[in-house]
């Protein structure tokens, strides 16, 4: 059994992250309902994600919006139920720093639709 690790998750249409604990895969594809990708972002932290919902993407399923650092532009999209960790230096995962928490905070949108009206752009 591996350990324990809090992670950070959001759900489209949530306004917020909550905390989650996972104790290995098969709570990570429980929370991405199915099979787990992982995109590293900067600074050590990592993106979970179901890539089926790259396929399915829709307003219902739209969640965040990952900004490009100082250009201020919008860098990719992202679907589906997603977490957020960190890795150690042999790739388990670990808890993300207060550093990369305030990093996901200044770089990423939540969005959150309007039931069939314009998307609004709610900062985290």
């Amino acid at each position: 059994m591996e350990q324990a690790v809090q992670v950070l998750v959001r759900k489209p249409m949530d306004m917020e992250y909550s905390e989650v604990t996972v104790r290995g895969l098969k709570d990570m594809q429980a929370i991405v309902e199915g099979r787990i990708d992982c995109i590293e972002l900067e600074h050590g932290i990592d993106l979970y994600i179901n890539d089926e919902y790259l396929s399915l993407a829709s307003e219902d399923t739209l969640n965040l919006l990952i900004r490009n650092g100082e250009e201020n532009r919008y860098r990719f999209m992202v679907y589906g139920t997603i977490f957020l960790a960190a890795h150690g230096e042999e790739g388990e995962l670990i808890p993300l720093s207060e550093f990369q928490r305030d990093w996901i905070h200044e770089h990423t949108d939540v969005i959150v639709a309007a039931h069939g009206m314009n998307n609004e752009l709610i900062p985290l």
